[in-house]
């Protein structure tokens, strides 16, 4: 039977980088995703929206710029290299990178698509994995180390689960926005929910489809509708220096961290708010007003009026603290993503430390820290330690330098190497600083009375 050094479970961009920087190594690596092809949110792919990350976040740049599998090296091969020169413009049309993803993915031998991964068992000293084709066909495999990255699933607040039948036809994710982009237009009233770079490209493209005075009413929970954190200091919350400085904080530091820094990965772009507000004044140019902005609205409740045949949707403001319902006939729900059911890990959880509040603990390397020492496999992690690592963790931009980072772990040696310092900001105290006499002692006390003061300005 055949045993590999490593196998990936999921091909997105994080798993699909990790492939791309072994495909050139002694190592045997095999990569599996149930789809059966890449394919990346194809549900928000509008022709005109871009990423939000310059194209240098690529696969494998921010690890290898030599390598082959370069968004650059690509345009090459494609002959747009001297026509995106031109163009002046680093961020790439995210059915481009789309286009990327998928030449890189079928230039990997390690690739493998139309593969559904049904459990993980260990088997010592080797994980098994039982994975199963498009016809049903079963087949067991061993390997010495497993990576998951089976990415995310859409989420939806519990007003728009508990819904009956004639709503459910009615109420969508954004996720599977352009299957569903034709009905929506068909209707007299839309409502969208959410407040993030989702909504607001939902919203645009709308609006710029509508032919008719449909009317498209947009509410957040969130105090308005802001941009992305998108400065150049800010963006060096998305380095390895941040991450390092993140993952030595105290656990409860981290959780009240990461919640405070929503518009780091959260909110809108510069442009698409621009472009909103132009959208906006155009209407109020020229007498219209098909369009509603609603902030501080959450909605608790959906209902169905028969004989209108309209979606009651009932909100609460929550600064004026009032109530108010909104009839209209379908609702885009741009409620974001959660982590991935890692239910292929229910045979091996007891393997693995959890942490407080029952989430793994995952080593610096990207690593579930084993219970046991004596566990001679590893399993590795891709975009599933936000609460260890920092809010980079989702991000395109740390993608390669995890991969890498990853890679060095399976082969044994610093294949790929990071600057231990690339950061102009200083996260934490300077070494320089810190008093002689006991600095672990002294960084414990900041940590200590940085809670004391987040307490008392709660209680204030």
């Amino acid at each position: 039977m055949n045993v590999y050094d490593v196998i990936g479970v999921g091909i997105g961009p994080f798993n699909l980088s990790l492939a791309a920087l072994l495909e050139d190594k002694p190592i045997k690596s095999i990569f599996f995703d149930q789809k059966d092809k890449f394919d990346w949110h194809p549900g928000l792919m509008m022709d005109w929206t871009t990423l939000q990350v310059p194209f240098l976040a690529d696969l494998v740049t921010m690890a290898d710029p030599t390598s082959r599998f370069s968004f650059l090296n690509y345009l090459k091969e494609k002959g747009r290299l001297y026509p995106f020169f031109f163009k002046e413009d680093f961020l790439i049309l995210r059915k481009e990178y789309n286009d990327y993803c998928r030449w890189v993915s079928e230039r990997l031998s390690s690739c493998h698509f139309g593969y559904k991964v049904l459990s993980i068992d260990y088997k010592a000293p080797y994980w098994e994995v039982i994975k199963e084709d498009l016809d049903g066909k079963k087949e067991r495999v061993l390997a010495k180390n497993i990576v998951l990255g089976v990415g995310s699933s859409p989420s939806l607040p519990h007003a728009l689960t508990s819904i009956n039948d004639h709503m459910k036809t009615k109420v969508h994710h954004s996720s599977s926005y352009l299957n569903i982009k034709d009905q929506a237009l068909n209707s007299e009233h839309i409502s969208i929910i959410g407040s993030g770079q989702s909504a607001a490209e939902v919203f645009i493209d709308l609006m710029q489809s509508k032919k008719r005075a449909t009317k498209i009413s947009w509410l957040t929970r969130s105090k308005g509708f802001f941009p992305m954190e998108y400065s150049k200091l800010g963006l060096e919350h998305f380095s390895s220096d941040y991450i390092d400085y993140f993952y030595h904080l105290d656990e409860k530091v981290k959780t009240r961290l990461i919640k405070d820094q929503d518009l780091l990965y959260k909110g809108i772009s510069a442009k698409s708010i621009a472009d909103i507000y132009d959208l906006l004044y155009q209407e109020k140019a020229f007498g219209k007003k098909t369009a509603e902005l609603i902030a501080n609205s959450q909605l608790y409740q959906l209902s169905y009026d028969d004989q209108t045949k309209k979606i009651q949707s009932s909100y609460l403001h929550q600064e004026q603290n009032k109530r108010f319902c909104i009839p209209t006939d379908f609702i885009i729900a741009a409620t974001g993503y959660q982590s991935a059911s890692l239910s292929l890990m229910d045979n091996i959880k007891s393997h693995f430390a959890m942490d407080e509040s029952g989430q793994f603990q995952i080593t610096r390397h990207y690593g579930l820290k084993p219970k046991n020492r004596k566990l001679q496999a590893n399993i590795f992690v891709q975009n599933a330690e936000m609460h260890t690592h920092g809010v980079g963790a989702p991000d395109l931009t740390l993608g390669a330098y995890r991969s890498g980072m990853i890679a060095n772990q399976l082969m044994g040696e610093n294949v790929y190497q990071f600057p231990d310092k690339s950061a102009l900001t200083a996260f934490g105290v300077p070494d320089n600083y810190l008093l002689a006499e006991d600095k672990n002692d002294y960084v414990n006390n900041v940590h200590k009375s940085a809670d004391i003061v987040s307490e008392e300005a709660l209680e204030a």
